[in-house]
């Protein structure tokens, strides 16, 4: 919950339904604006795919079992891998 507001969300875990028999996506959200709105879906930080268990973070539709979605670097330890359209490259 907001530090200001103790009723408004501003994390959350929301489960996709995506079948009758309860399979489905998740997403984890977080909305880090300073108003009153709620998480929503659209706040999307990380998803998991049920129909696959791959993993997204910074897209709802990773195609891998691992898809990060990002325009600047990722750090692994002391080392920093660059995105880009070709995969992960570590320097």
């Amino acid at each position: 919950v907001s530090a200001e507001d103790n009723t408004v969300a501003k994390f959350g875990i929301i489960y996709e339904r995506k079948s009758t028999y309860g399979g489905g996506d998740t997403y984890f959200c977080t909305n880090y604006a300073t108003d009153t709105t709620e998480v929503s879906e659209s706040d999307m930080a990380m998803t998991i795919l049920g129909s696959n268990k791959n993993v997204g973070i910074g897209t709802t539709s990773p195609s891998r079992a691992l898809d990060v979605s990002t325009t600047g670097s990722i750090a692994f330890g002391d080392n920093i891998g660059v995105a880009n359209t070709r995969g992960l490259c570590i320097g």
